[in-house]
């Protein structure tokens, strides 16, 4: 767990660490402090240390950077009184950190380290697992003092040394200590950032002992008063006194032009520089929209203005727009011309669509036969106007007639034999269907034979698996796959997932699994990091209004928490308006027509109700269908009965009988049909 060092929650008594509670214990420092608390002076005591785990969440860090290289956890170590604000004090370090001599690494009695981050080392000697178990502390050599099992707070550091007695030492330690408070500090949130550390003034000096020597500074200077007799630049010349820019008006100093009409464009010579105008301008093709801070010119794409253009001998105005939008002119019966605005002009894309004057026209196109039949099928469409569309395509002819036929193919043996075999299939007439394929010679012979295949091992397994199975003769069937060799072998591992937040936070949450050997299993996924944080939020969105209404609805939802939930919609703006709108509808003819019905209906604003549809037009027109033949055949007739094969008929027509042929030889269909 991680806990501050204010004791807001409760910590272990100081005392030995060879039994931490949740993971934290206390040791006490071998000096003896006197801190303050603001102005307060608290008595004199010896430190107490806190040594855990590293406090990944507070630092922002992921868990992973919390172990070492050996997958153990690095042990933390950190002065209680100097990691809280109010009680810092520079020197006030209670870690002793000793040589393999025993001898402290620092040269004053009155100096120890702040904090240290440890690492256990390879053999992991006094350290922690990843699920936070203690690692028995056995090394023999000087490592040994690193298990965190000493009442006071005394470390090693020593040359790294792999041998197995007493000078034994593979810890890394990294340590924290200063006696002095800085100058300057770093702003966190901006390295360029500098402010003063400790109160009252500060001067720029080349050197202590020369408060008079100019001093040269590079970069900017913030300050609530800066004191400076002049400015130069960085090479100590054109020098100018701070008065132009800051002295009194009154004595004719500071920045002012003289005529009250003109503008400060600089300074120079030791005075503005004064112009009557200030031009700003933008490149050519850009309009000026604004500007910026430092005064520069904020540029956008010259925008259109209305234009009339001509189409079908009239014309068609278009409107304003900014660049990149697009209008669509029209006239005639159907003509349209789509508009772009690039650099301020309207420019025509593509031809002109449509047509001005729209003439009914029709035409034709010939259709190859359905699969085994020869001929062809006419089929024709027309244009319709002053829509100026055309008509779906309608057969009006077809010379299409059934024509027996045989294919003939070659298959191959079933496994395990050799040869071919040779097949063939018809097409008959007049149901104009394949039969299925039949043999008309087999040359298989079962041949002997053994197959083999290699598979995965398991998952978290290492190697192969060969398996072979063999052909019988003459039976021709396969044996069971056997094993003939297994390499598989159970091999650790550690697989790494990240899954999504719940719903309404934002981050992510990083998962980890072993595969632990010789159980060959998968362990559950634990969590080790997790970034998800819940943030207030809104969405906005935009409804159309209910049928019969024009405007638009504007909507509002917020994302509260820490309950992390959605409120319900609520409505911020309503432009809804009843407009007497009409709507319009197209319904298909009726069986054996083609074409469509257009219907319309209107919106009573007085009563919020719709009328009924009412028909507007209709372009219904009957199909033109011929009759085909289909049903048993009966050759050789001297005379045909029901209508020739091919002539015109009423689509959708029931079945009936019709003939083909002429002159006393005719082919007489028992159910033919009108397509």
């Amino acid at each position: 767990m991680e806990t501050d060092c204010e004791n807001k929650i409760v910590t272990p008594a100081a005392g030995a660490c060879n039994n931490p509670i949740d993971g934290i214990c206390i040791q006490t420092s071998l000096r003896s402090l006197q801190f303050t608390s603001g102005a307060a002076l608290l008595p004199a005591e010896n430190p107490r240390v806190r040594v855990g785990f590293i406090p990944f969440r507070t630092l922002n860090l992921s868990e992973r950077e919390a172990y070492d290289g050996h997958r153990t956890r690095f042990t933390y170590a950190v002065t209680e009184r100097l990691a809280v604000d109010h009680t810092f004090m520079a020197d006030g370090g209670g870690i002793e950190i000793l040589n393999d001599q025993s001898v402290s690494l620092f040269a004053s009695a009155n100096t120890m380290a702040h904090f240290l981050v440890l690492s256990h080392g390879e053999n992991k000697s006094g350290g922690y697992t990843v699920d936070g178990v203690k690692i028995p502390c056995d090394s023999p050599g000087i490592d040994a003092n690193n298990c965190n099992e000493n009442p006071v707070a005394v470390y090693h550091l020593s040359e790294t040394s792999t041998s197995s007695g007493p000078g034994q030492f593979d810890d890394t330690v990294r340590f924290f200590t200063r006696s002095d408070v800085p100058l300057w500090q770093l702003s966190e949130q901006d390295k360029w950032d500098i402010h003063q550390k400790p109160p009252g003034y500060v001067s720029f000096l080349s050197a202590p002992s020369a408060p008079l020597t100019e001093s040269v500074i590079s970069g900017k200077v913030r300050a609530q008063q800066v004191q400076v007799d002049n400015v130069c630049g960085t090479d100590g010349s054109n020098c100018f006194p701070s008065s132009v820019i800051a002295g009194q008006i009154a004595q004719g100093e500071g920045v002012q032009c003289p005529n009250a009409n003109q503008f400060v464009a600089g300074i120079a010579n030791n005075g503005p520089i004064c112009v009557d105008e200030v031009v700003v301008k933008c490149k050519p093709g850009k309009v000026l929209t604004g500007l910026n801070a430092d005064g520069s010119p904020i540029c956008g794409d010259i925008p259109c203005g209305p234009k009339q253009v001509s189409i079908c001998n009239g014309t068609y105005t278009l409107p304003n727009s900014n660049s990149g939008g697009t209008q669509t002119a029209t006239g005639g019966d159907s003509a349209f011309q789509i508009y772009e605005c690039e650099g301020g002009q309207w420019v025509p894309k593509g031809p002109q669509g449509g047509q001005c004057t729209c003439v009914p026209d029709s035409e034709d196109r010939k259709q190859k036969c359905p699969k085994g039949q020869k001929g062809e099928t006419v089929e024709r469409r027309t244009l319709d106007c002053p829509a100026g569309t055309w008509s779906n395509w309608n057969v009006v002819s077809s010379t299409c007639a059934c024509v027996p036929q045989t294919q003939s193919q070659t298959a191959n043996c079933a496994s395990g034999f050799s040869g071919s075999i040779q097949q063939t299939r018809t097409f008959t007439c007049p149901d104009a269907k394949w039969t299925g394929w039949v043999d008309v010679s087999n040359t298989c012979v079962c041949q002997p034979t053994t197959e083999n295949r290699s598979s995965k091992c398991p998952a978290g397994f290492t190697g192969n698996i060969i398996e072979a199975r063999q052909n019988s003769c003459p039976s021709g069937a396969w044996t069971a796959w056997k094993q003939v060799s297994n390499t598989c072998k159970c091999s650790p591992d550690t697989e790494t997932r990240k899954v999504n937040c719940p719903t309404g936070l934002t981050g992510e949450i990083t998962q980890q699994r072993s595969f632990q050997c010789p159980a060959a299993s998968w362990m559950t996924w634990a969590e080790t990091d997790n970034t998800c944080k819940c943030v207030d939020k809104k969405e906005k969105r935009k409804r159309d209004c209910d049928p019969g209404y024009t405007g638009k609805i504007d909507e509002e939802r917020t994302f509260s928490c820490p309950a992390a939930t959605w409120s319900n919609w609520t409505i911020t703006k309503n432009t809804c308006q009843c407009s007497n709108t009409t709507e319009t509808r197209t319904i298909a003819c009726q069986p054996g027509y083609n074409g469509e019905i257009t219907e319309a209906r209107s919106f009573d604003c007085a009563t919020g109700t719709w009328t009924s549809w009412s028909k507007v037009s209709d372009n219904c027109k009957p199909n033109v269908c011929t009759w085909r033949t289909g049903g048993s055949a009966q050759t050789l007739q001297p005379f045909g009965l029901g209508n020739p094969a091919g002539t015109t008929c009423t689509c959708g027509s029931a079945s009936s009988g019709c003939h083909t042929g002429s002159s006393g030889s005719y082919t007489n269909y028992t159910a033919c049909s009108c397509q």
